[in-house]
């Protein structure tokens, strides 16, 4: 699957939440996420190299909570990610296989996160970072084609300047990236 995604640091979670609601959405309900994020040993930063995201979610205290492994590269390029996510039953397998292969754990993220899906097809998540201590809110939409990318990109930088994100905190790097 073909994504866009910009993700932007928030310095006022409770101003960009009203703005939101101001426009007419709400978050859903607040869950927590894990992840550990797997990358070949010779990995080098926004190279095009792809990751393996090993994630646990946990929407709520009597559910079991999720696991996924996500495959995620992103092609600087084009400024499109292609993600491709499976559910596992075992988080430790999965975790194992992913070392048996020579993958080594760059980073660890733990978050808790909101989201809200428009009716344009963006997705907007606010995620609090626990290390760091920082909030970010993210845009995610999927790509049906490639010749849209651009469109979509328009529709998130008109939707940034109605929630009054400034282009100079859009950030570039991964959550691991930035919690170093």
């Amino acid at each position: 699957m073909k994504k866009i995604i910009v993700k932007a640091e928030v310095k006022d979670v409770d101003k960009l939440e009203n703005r939101l609601m101001n426009l007419g959405y709400d978050f859903d309900p607040m869950y927590w996420q894990h992840s550990r994020i797997f990358v070949p040993r010779n990995y080098e930063e926004h190279n095009n190299f792809a990751r393996m995201i090993l994630r646990m979610d946990v929407k709520a205290v009597d559910r079991p909570a999720r696991y996924s492994l996500i495959c995620k590269r992103h092609l600087e390029k084009s400024k499109i990610d292609l993600v491709h996510e499976t559910l596992v039953s075992s988080y430790a397998e999965a975790a194992n296989i992913l070392l048996q292969m020579g993958l080594i754990i760059q980073s660890e993220v733990s978050r808790t996160r909101q989201e809200v899906v428009l009716d344009n097809g963006i997705t907007i998540y606010l995620d609090q970072i626990e290390h760091g201590r920082k909030s970010y809110i993210k845009f995610e939409a999927v790509l049906e084609n490639e010749s849209e990318a651009e469109e979509i990109r328009n529709r998130i930088e008109v939707l940034m300047m109605d929630l009054n994100i400034l282009p100079d905190l859009v950030v570039k790097d991964t959550y691991g990236e930035t919690a170093k």
